[in-house]
């Protein structure tokens, strides 16, 4: 009678270590793929919040150096009344 495999048990070794570290090896494969998901999640918000600010920003030198072309559409600033009165008592 021949011997399995033609004596060359060590071919099953591969298998048997899969199958024996299976039910292990799955929360943890679970628990790394949430995790990354986590992470590009976290990722895409940060970039989206610096997408916006710089965004932001560009508007905001674009005003500021549209009125310093044209300084004659810009007014001061109004003034409170009542706030800051300086004078008779």
């Amino acid at each position: 009678m021949k011997p399995l495999l033609g004596g060359k048990p060590f071919l099953l070794f591969p298998y048997v270590v899969g199958v024996a570290t299976a039910p292990l090896l799955k929360p943890l494969a679970r628990a790394a793929l949430k995790s990354a998901i986590g992470v590009g999640l976290e990722a895409k918000r940060l970039a989206a919040e610096a997408a916006h600010e710089v965004q932001a920003l560009a508007a905001e030198a674009s005003t500021e150096k549209a009125r310093s072309e044209d300084p004659g559409t810009t007014k001061p600033p109004a003034k409170k009344q009542g706030a800051a009165s300086s004078g008779s008592a």
